[in-house]
């Protein structure tokens, strides 16, 4: 059953996902290991300060758009934990598990460990990951979650998302969020994910 046209929702859109070849983008040989819920500090702190709206589904499509322009400059593996093709999207059970319970609402708490800190990654410290944290976050602080799950469902442009759905697959492959353009175009971004000149 793999490989075959398949119809799923976006938002309160039908979409359907035509078949789409096989990834050929090359393995990975690092892991960067930061933890999801870490770096969401980062990005629950940003809309806090900026006082732009964060909800659940907003703060996992941001995630995984870092995660994949990472995964695509540097080819290192980002997060420690891997994403799942739910039916609107890509998540992070870690991240669904922490603020599912807002019912959808805007998040202004943190991500605490047991001891109930406030951990986040020192950014400065990893200037590869900083770059891509500002370029996602720039260019995606304005969407809507909404939005940006169908930017991220776009098919024909090499879509993570899609090629696991529709190869009924439980995780999305991190060579496939490397080779992921669906978000490229928008965020004025070439094929190696850097910004096109001028």
């Amino acid at each position: 059953m793999k490989n075959k046209e398949i119809t799923t929702f976006v938002g309160e859109e039908t979409v359907t996902i035509p078949p789409v070849k096989p990834s050929s983008y090359g393995e990975f040989d690092q892991l960067l290991g930061v933890t999801a819920t870490q770096l969401c500090n980062i990005i629950i702190d940003r809309s806090i300060k900026e006082d732009l709206p964060l909800n659940l589904m907003k703060l996992q499509r941001i995630m995984y758009l870092i995660a994949c322009l990472y995964q695509r400059r540097h080819r290192k593996i980002l997060y420690t934990e891997r994403f799942q093709p739910w039916r609107y999207g890509p998540v992070l059970g870690t991240l669904n598990d922490k603020f599912d319970c807002l019912n959808g609402k805007d998040i202004s708490v943190y991500s605490t460990n047991a001891k109930g800190e406030i951990v986040v990654p020192a950014l400065d410290e990893m200037p590869e990951l900083k770059d891509v944290v500002d370029v996602i976050w720039t260019n995606a602080k304005g969407m809507t979650g909404v939005q940006l799950s169908r930017l991220i469902a776009a098919s024909g442009k090499n879509s993570a998302w899609e090629k696991a759905v529709v190869n009924h697959r439980p995780f999305i492959s991190n060579i496939d969020m490397a080779e992921d353009e669906t978000y490229l175009g928008l965020f004025g971004l070439n094929e190696d994910g850097f910004k096109l000149t001028d």
